[in-house]
């Protein structure tokens, strides 16, 4: 520290004028698949797509630049790819009611008293999931209509898996498509539904 310190002040102006910051400490030691958000625009006509991707390095310079869209699209992974599907949601609040039937008839209280409280904390722990993940979704084909225009958009998601050591030692290169997932799609949002909700919310934001 006492001769590493000096030397990054001395060196932090060049570092920062060259973008050199960018290390991966932050996702070790196992940082696991990465992902892209993939988009289709339709046009007005609805004929032609224009299909974009994020992060891109070929796009987005310099590198530092890059790691911003690759940190919303892990967001993404992160908020929207995990939830259940509303029927998979019911079906668990089905299934949860009637165990907690079960254990009201069986005069077992206590534990009826601590399901109802957990289904009670999953619903609301799930409402505020899927609404965390419907305003993120929103926000960022709003972003991609207003820049590319068209008049509807679809989100997918893409996992890129790591390569395992043999794809290594046989130089099959880290951007093949085989490493690729086939695409997850994350809804299709017209431009009309995006306005929509963006005046509905900003008329709760003026309440």
């Amino acid at each position: 520290a006492n001769l590493t310190g000096p030397l990054a002040q001395r060196l932090r102006p060049l570092h920062q004028l060259f973008f050199l910051g960018h290390g991966y400490r932050f996702f070790g030691p196992d940082p696991g698949p990465s992902h892209l958000l993939q988009y289709q625009i339709t046009a007005d006509d609805g004929a032609s797509e224009l299909i974009g991707k994020f992060p891109d390095r070929d796009v987005y310079w310099p590198r530092l630049m890059y790691h911003r869209w690759f940190m919303l699209s892990e967001t993404v992974h992160q908020e929207c790819a995990n939830l259940p599907t509303l029927a998979e949601q019911s079906q668990m609040m089905k299934d949860m009611n009637s165990e907690i039937e079960r254990l009201r008839l069986q005069g077992e209280l206590p534990a009826m008293r601590a399901l109802v409280e957990e289904r009670d904390n999953s619903e609301q722990g799930l409402k505020l999931a899927r609404s965390r993940s419907t305003q993120l979704l929103h926000g960022i084909a709003r972003c991609l209509l207003k820049k590319n225009g068209g008049n509807s958009i679809e989100l997918l998601l893409v996992e890129r898996l790591f390569p395992r050591p043999v794809d290594v030692q046989s130089r099959v290169e880290l951007a093949d498509p085989r490493f690729l997932s086939k695409p997850r799609s994350l809804g299709r949002f017209s431009r009309q539904e995006l306005e929509s909700s963006d005046t509905s919310a900003a008329g709760r934001t003026t309440r």
